[in-house]
């Protein structure tokens, strides 16, 4: 009698673990739902040396434009302006008084006395204390020279 009290104990326990092992006290079952991504896609301009915020090179506090990676630019007070990067710079579109206005803008090397277009050619100027800088066109005859901070 002994010899089969033990095997069949141990077999009773067995099976209540494995019956009631996944049951839950409270009845209710858990749902698992994946949290949000919020990982930020690239622009089309992500890689691009004209991202960042632009100061007036003369007066460093003074802002000019910020340019982001989708294509959208705060241009002075126009939150609302565009830019796209073009072979031989950028284009920036914005509204001012009511009029929408197309600059161009480029790098420029500027040193002591000198600023010249920044190419191959004389990107020297940078290791002789030139600054690279971005100047844009606001008008054909009258532009602003930046620095980004």
């Amino acid at each position: 009698m002994k010899k089969i009290i033990v095997p069949l104990l141990v077999i009773v326990i067995t099976v209540s673990l494995l019956l009631f092992s996944g049951c839950n006290s409270n009845n209710e079952t858990e749902t698992t739902t994946a949290a949000p991504t919020t990982q930020k896609i690239p622009g089309k301009y992500a890689g691009s040396k004209y991202l960042g915020s632009w100061y007036n090179a003369d007066a460093n506090e003074t802002f000019v434009c910020t340019l982001n990676d989708n294509g959208t630019a705060v241009f002075k007070e126009d939150k609302n302006a565009t830019w796209t990067e073009t072979a031989t710079g950028i284009t920036i579109t914005s509204t001012a008084d009511g009029a929408k206005s197309t600059m161009e803008g480029y790098f420029v090397i500027a040193g002591e006395g000198y600023v010249a277009r920044a190419t191959e050619a004389n990107m020297h100027y940078l290791d002789e204390g030139g600054t690279l800088q971005l100047e844009i066109m606001l008008t054909e005859n009258t532009c602003v020279d930046c620095v980004k901070k």
